[in-house]
């Protein structure tokens, strides 16, 4: 059994690397970003304004979320419907966000996390996975860059989505995020002080992925 924790800033490639690391390693890789996507969706789905805490976290228990895998990849279920392809628009990033304030969301979403890593070899990346999800990982991680490059990368994605979108919105999104992810009361993003930083902006995904397995091996023996 292994576990590795992975945090970063929004758009460091953190999903990316941990699938390659977790096709390498053969094992698998909880996106926990998509659950929070899952919780937005719903409220998307059912009229809520994400602004209105309240609200959202009275809907909350009949928001069910699990995951499956399928060859290795996970797909995200919202009330028994597989909603993956839902996810990556740049209205879930948002709702995503303003949701993922809420203690009880973050709890909820904590519970899942740790739940499917209790009897699995597992990676699991996201905005507090070092510090709360995962707190006594094997391994800890966390990923940035300059947000102009996470901006560039980012509204590639989406573009090649089919998104029509601008690099200043991409940007203005971004420097929200960032600052709701590193300000917000509960759980905010920090870097806790046994990970180890890793800077993308030079490498690519297999590189930094390469490197995180190097480490893995170091410290295994």
């Amino acid at each position: 059994m292994i576990s590795i924790a992975i945090d970063g800033t929004s758009g460091a490639g953190k999903s990316t690397v941990a699938d390659i690391l977790a096709e390498k390693l053969g094992i698998m890789h909880l996106n926990s970003g998509a659950l929070y996507r899952a919780c937005g969706l719903y409220m998307l789905e059912h009229n809520i304004d994400p602004h209105d805490g309240d609200r959202v976290c009275k809907v909350l228990p009949k928001c069910k979320i699990s995951v499956k895998f399928e060859d290795g990849k996970q797909r995200t279920i919202l009330c028994g419907i597989d909603v993956t392809d839902k996810l990556y628009s740049s209205v879930m990033s948002d709702y995503s966000s303003i949701v993922s304030q809420y203690e009880r969301v973050r709890e909820y979403i904590k519970h899942v996390q740790q739940d499917i890593a209790k009897d699995h070899s597992i990676i699991i990346e996201g905005r507090d996975i070092t510090s709360v999800v995962l707190p006594n990982a094997d391994f800890k991680f966390f990923l940035t860059t300059s947000v102009e490059i996470r901006a560039s990368r980012r509204l590639k994605d989406l573009v090649k989505a089919g998104e029509k979108v601008t690099y200043d919105e991409v940007l203005a999104e971004l420097k929200e995020r960032d600052y709701r992810d590193t300000t917000r009361a509960i759980n905010p993003l920090i870097i806790v002080p046994d990970a180890i930083v890793i800077d993308t902006s030079k490498l690519d995904q297999y590189e930094v992925a390469d490197y995180m397995i190097k480490v893995i091996k170091d410290r295994r023996g």
